[in-house]
């Protein structure tokens, strides 16, 4: 980890993260039980937040963006922003260009 990624929540995470084999097996009932999510949901929630901000305000090609907050796959990011936002990436950048297109009119 560089003294960048000590600003970075979704690196600090991702470097901490242990495999979610490991984390079951460690359990997750301390961060459940605060939280209501499991460390991995935790995870997840925070690369996605991450990873939304470039889709909607960059032209950054989509599959920079979903290896920068630490996706290992495409399918799992579509995946993942498809359940978080109810569309695909390229949808949510459709969608979130033209209300910016929008606003700055």
């Amino acid at each position: 980890m560089t003294a960048e990624d000590d600003c970075d929540p979704v690196a600090a995470l991702s470097a901490s993260a242990a495999p979610p084999q490991l984390a079951a097996k460690l359990g997750d009932a301390p961060v459940q039980k605060t939280s209501g999510f499991t460390f991995v949901d935790h995870l997840a929630h925070h690369r996605i937040l991450h990873a939304k901000r470039p889709l909607a305000a960059t032209d950054q090609k989509i599959v920079d963006i979903a290896f920068a907050p630490g996706f290992n796959s495409i399918s799992r990011f579509n995946e993942a922003i498809r359940r978080a936002s109810g569309c695909s990436p390229r949808t949510y950048r459709q969608r979130h260009e033209s209300v910016d297109e929008a606003v700055a009119s």
